[in-house]
């Protein structure tokens, strides 16, 4: 019996001895066979330890493959792991994140199309890239390695903004913070929805009379009868929505408006908003910046508005009702845009019954000619989205003038959005029904009236200066006028005399003093008594002039190509005139920089040229050192010359005509 167990010990022992050999050969054979060096990414869901030298180059060179495959007991090393994608649809609804560095490779070697990456913020929206980069293209036939900082989902689309996938990056591995994803796979994915994305975008182009049937919607109960707190709201809040959520309005006062038979019985005026939440999408070649103050804009109008949701998706194939569409114009063309049209356009359907918006596309050109203001045209599309498709000139900086590309939001902006979408007010309202609504028992209509800022000065001679009458007009006098009004300071334009035909309604907002104040009223005043054919009326109403004074950088707001890149510009004039070269909007923009110590006389001086300016008296001389209109800017002429107010009065003698070219001018002034 002892003797078995010496055999069986001695056998065990001699098994033992062959395993441990075996094992040591296949080692060694495994480390010596070239044939493995070269180890490409790990499929999906599996993990591969690698040394920490062969982690991917800080810039983005291509990925080497030659990852050694370590013992257990490695050191010094870091976890690969190669990770899956989930649908865009699936994304969890809440997401904690934990702050950890790691890498995210991006292999696009294989793939024939280009994508695009974008990061989800705490609120579920893209806001912001990995990495700080300046672009999140990923490009086809190259390799990416991406840096962040916390735990992160990032969403992948293709060029038209639609959400092919999204990966979620967390610490799922102890001490893994590295990983991998082959963008490849999303080729065949992109291939099998062309079918599917053509059906959709034959919906959204095809809506019969741009209405949607909502007859087998419940109606919509009556808001009127509902206690619903009336808003708190000023006078002026009132009047610029009634400006912007009817176009074309054009009332001067409340009570014109509500006494008016025609804007009672009129269909034509109509309140459109939503009556849903608003999902928005975004669709084309749209730049990372422009998208990321959208989002923004987004979050901000969110915080004021409670009776529905603005919500960004990411996937372009779910239920997006608010479209905005960003590429060339041909691109834009293809998608539904009209065929003529410069910058930007929109259309929108509205629902049968409710006549609530239903569907908002914004077009957005993003051509070289455009591109500089995309994001203003952006930022009032979201505005124009919501039924604001009105303009106003109250303000120069607001988001609803005729003229300027505002960028941000004025806080009169946003009071104008709170008010329209207060549940109070609905879709088909017309603006006698919205005052009526908002009135409360005691207040008269006066009440809700905008004040007229200008009411000291009504009694102030403004409008009844004498006027001097000219009898004798010399050569050099023609010649002067020619010479200022035919003229362009920064065009070559010089066909056709260009002045206004109306009433001039002006107004002068910004940064302005009392003595900036009378200053303005006693310009005025003296114009007044050099234009007969037009009267100039102080109008802080619904004015068609703006005079706005203020730092450079707020000018800058108005017109950054201008004041940012002209630092020694003091102001600046502009007119908008229609075919008949007859003017009908203009600004004159001064600046008032404590920076650059602009002294008062210099304001007044600016203040001077730029507003008469205005009239179309647009080009500088170096003929005569005492004109306001003297090109070197000596700050000395803030009175107008003899001379000066001859040639305002020949531009709005009855005689002259907008349009007129200069032989026609010489004729009306030279003594047969």
């Amino acid at each position: 019996m002892k003797k078995n167990n010496k055999i069986f010990r001695i056998f065990f022992v001699v098994i033992f001895i062959f395993v441990l050999i075996l094992t040591l050969l296949l080692r060694n054979n495994l480390f010596n066979d070239k044939s493995v060096n070269s180890y490409f990414l790990p499929a999906s869901n599996s993990e591969l330890i690698l040394p920490k030298s062969s982690i991917i180059n800080n810039d983005e060179s291509e990925t080497k493959n030659d990852f050694a495959i370590l013992g257990e007991n490695h050191k010094n090393a870091v976890r690969i792991k190669t990770i899956n994608s989930i649908l865009c649809s699936e994304l969890p609804k809440n997401f904690v994140r934990s702050r950890f560095n790691g890498t995210l490779i991006i292999d696009s070697k294989l793939s024939d199309q280009d994508y695009y990456l974008y990061a989800l913020n705490d609120n579920f929206l893209e806001f912001s890239l990995l990495n700080e980069s300046k672009t999140n293209k990923i490009s086809a036939g190259a390799t990416y390695n991406i840096q962040f900082t916390q735990e992160t989902i990032i969403l992948i689309k293709n060029i038209d903004g639609e959400c092919l996938s999204s990966l979620m990056i967390d610490q799922n591995l102890e001490s893994a913070n590295l990983y991998s994803y082959n963008i490849a796979e999303l080729d065949t994915i992109l291939n099998t929805k062309e079918i599917l994305k053509q059906n959709i975008i034959d919906i959204i182009e095809e809506p019969q009379n741009n209405v949607f049937d909502d007859s087998q919607k419940k109606t919509p109960i009556d808001k009127i009868g509902i206690n619903v707190p009336l808003p708190e709201f000023s006078a002026e809040t009132l009047t610029l929505m009634l400006d912007v959520a009817f176009e074309d309005l054009n009332f001067i006062s409340l009570e014109d408006l509500y006494f008016d038979k025609n804007y009672a019985i009129s269909k034509e005026y109509v309140l459109r908003k939503w009556e849903e939440d608003v999902l928005i999408s975004f669709k084309g070649d749209i730049a990372f910046e422009n998208k990321k103050n959208a989002v923004q804009s987004v979050i901000d109008l969110n915080r004021i508005i409670d009776s529905i949701d603005l919500k960004i998706i990411h996937n372009i194939e779910s239920d997006s009702n608010f479209q905005i569409i960003s590429g060339s114009r041909d691109y834009l063309n293809s998608q539904g845009a009209p065929k003529n049209f410069e910058c930007w356009t929109w259309d929108v359907i509205y629902y049968r019954i409710s006549g609530s918006i239903g569907n908002f596309r914004l077009f957005i050109n993003n051509e070289q000619d455009c591109v500089q203001n995309t994001n203003h045209y952006i930022q009032q599309g979201l505005m124009q989205g919501l039924g604001l498709t009105g303009l106003t000139n109250r303000y120069i900086l607001s988001m609803f003038h005729s003229t300027t590309k505002a960028n941000n939001f004025l806080q009169i902006d946003m009071e104008i959005v709170k008010l329209l979408y207060h549940p109070i007010l609905y879709s088909r309202m017309i603006p006698v029904d919205i005052v009526n609504v908002l009135l409360k028992p005691e207040q008269l209509i006066k009440d809700l009236d905008v004040v007229n800022k200008y009411a000291p000065y009504n009694s102030l001679p403004i409008n009844s200066v004498s006027q001097k009458k000219y009898v004798n007009y010399y050569d050099f006098e023609i010649d002067y006028l020619i010479e200022i009004g035919l003229g362009r300071e920064f065009t070559k334009d010089s066909m056709n005399l260009v002045k206004w035909e109306q009433d001039i309604r002006i107004h002068l907002e910004g940064d302005v003093t009392d003595e900036i104040l009378d200053a303005f009223i006693e310009i005025i005043t003296q114009l007044n008594g050099m234009t007969p054919s037009v009267n100039i009326l102080l109008d802080s109403r619904n004015p068609n002039y703006n005079v706005y004074v203020g730092k450079r950088n707020d000018l800058g707001k108005i017109n950054p190509f201008f004041f940012l890149q002209n630092l020694n510009a003091r102001g600046l004039a502009s007119i908008w005139s229609n075919s008949n070269f007859q003017i009908l909007h203009a600004s004159a923009l001064i600046i008032n920089d404590d920076l650059d110590s602009i002294r008062f006389q210099e304001i007044r001086n600016t203040l001077l040229e730029e507003i008469t300016q205005g009239l179309g008296l647009l080009n500088d001389s170096y003929r005569y050192p005492s004109s306001i209109f003297y090109e070197l800017e000596l700050g000395l002429n803030d009175f107008y010359s003899s001379l000066d107010k001859k040639i305002i009065s020949m531009m709005y003698d009855v005689r002259v005509k907008s349009g007129m070219t200069e032989n026609l001018m010489r004729q009306i002034f030279t003594k047969e």
